[in-house]
This record gives structure tokens, C-alpha cells and sequence, in this order.
């Protein structure tokens, strides 16, 4: 009987053991299979949030990349010009830059160019720009265009999309001391920059402008 008891006992602490190891094993399989998991959701999180910030920045960068660059361009080329034309760009409510306008005129002339529009330094929209005139005008030319919004009001008039530059608008040719000669006239100033070609008139009335924001 005595035997009987001791074969007994070990037999239980044998099974005592075994549970023990066991229930470690299930508790690190367990530790395991939640490492793996939580692993997994952080991984599909930060994809989720990688393609968030994509598509964010895709819509936030929607603007033409190139007209963009020959914007910044066409601003370094005005101020290189004449340095005092930043005086225009730092107090004016707003501008718009135009990098290329294509003029043909032989008796009737047509001109169209699109640029990109700022609000207090910071791209809004893109705008395109189209003209009919009628006079003496002989030729085809290139010019570069800057639109300056002197405040609020005028610069929420043009981007209604359909600003017209009356017969009487004229523009600055942009060159040293240029800016410094210039005032604004109803809200608005203009400096044109040729970049080629010769035509007996280079006037500015009669531009339209539509105005798309991004």
C-alpha cells in the first residue's frame, strides 16, 4: 500500500510537470500569434496612412508642374530686370504670372496665354487669357505678363472669371527703374516682359481672363 501511494505521487507530480510545460508552451504560442497579429495591424495602418498622405498630397499639388516652374522662372526674370518690381510682389494682395503669351496680328490680332494665380504669395488657381484687338499690328511676338492685385477686392473680381482689361490698360515694360515710375490704376498694374518677335502695337486692352482654382 505504502508503495502504491508513492507510485501514486509521482505519477501526479509527472502530470503536474507536463500541464505546467504545457500551459507555458500554449502561453508562448499565444504571446507568439499576438505579436504576429499586432505586427501586422501596425504594418496595414502605416500603409493605409502612407496612401492617405499620397493621395493628400497628389490633390494638395493638383497644379500644372511645369507652368508652375515657368512661373518661377518668369517671376525671377521680372525681378532680375528690375529689382525694384518686388517691391509689388511683397505689398500686393495678389498677382498672376503668365510665363508666355503668343501674339499674331496682321490688321486683326489674337493672343492667348495661361499662367497661374497667387493669393498673398501662395499659388489659388491657374487662369488662361485670351484677346482680340483691332488697328495696326503687324507681326507675331512673345511676352511674359504679370498681373499685380493691389488688395482683396480686386484680386476677388479678377478670380470671378471674367476680368477684361479695359481698351485703355496698358502695361509697363519691365526693365530697371521701371517699378518705381509705376502706380496702380483701379486696383491694377501691369508688367510685360518681350521675350521675342516685334509687332507695331503691344497693347493689353481687351484681355479676357478666365480663372480656374485648384
Amino acid at each position: 500500500m505504502k508503495y502504491i501511494i508513492i507510485v501514486f505521487s509521482l505519477f501526479t507530480l509527472i502530470l503536474s510537470g507536463c500541464s505546467e510545460k504545457d500551459d507555458q508552451k500554449l502561453l508562448q504560442k499565444t504571446e507568439q500569434v499576438t505579436q504576429s497579429t499586432v505586427k501586422k495591424t501596425t504594418e496595414n495602418t502605416v500603409q493605409a496612412n502612407d496612401t492617405t498622405n499620397k493621395k493628400t498630397t497628389e490633390v494638395s499639388n493638383n497644379l500644372d508642374t511645369e507652368l508652375a516652374e515657368k512661373a518661377n522662372n518668369t517671376l525671377a526674370d521680372f525681378i532680375s530686370s528690375d529689382p525694384g518690381i518686388n517691391n509689388f510682389f511683397e505689398k500686393a494682395y495678389g498677382y498672376a504670372v503668365f510665363p508666355t503669351i503668343g501674339k499674331a496680328g496682321f490688321g486683326v490680332g489674337g493672343a492667348h496665354g495661361k499662367g497661374i494665380v497667387y493669393k498673398q504669395g501662395v499659388a489659388s488657381g491657374t487662369a488662361s487669357m485670351t484677346q482680340v484687338t483691332l488697328g495696326l499690328q503687324i507681326g507675331v511676338q512673345e511676352f511674359s505678363e504679370v498681373i499685380f492685385f493691389e488688395d482683396q477686392k480686386t484680386y476677388e473680381y479678377f478670380i470671378k472669371g471674367n476680368y477684361e482689361a479695359g481698351a485703355q490698360v496698358s502695361a509697363v515694360v519691365v526693365k530697371k527703374g521701371a517699378a518705381a515710375q509705376t502706380k496702380y490704376s483701379k486696383g491694377i498694374a501691369i508688367f510685360t516682359h518681350i521675350k521675342g518677335g516685334l509687332m507695331a502695337e503691344a497693347s493689353v486692352g481687351g484681355q479676357k481672363f478666365s480663372f480656374e482654382q485648384k
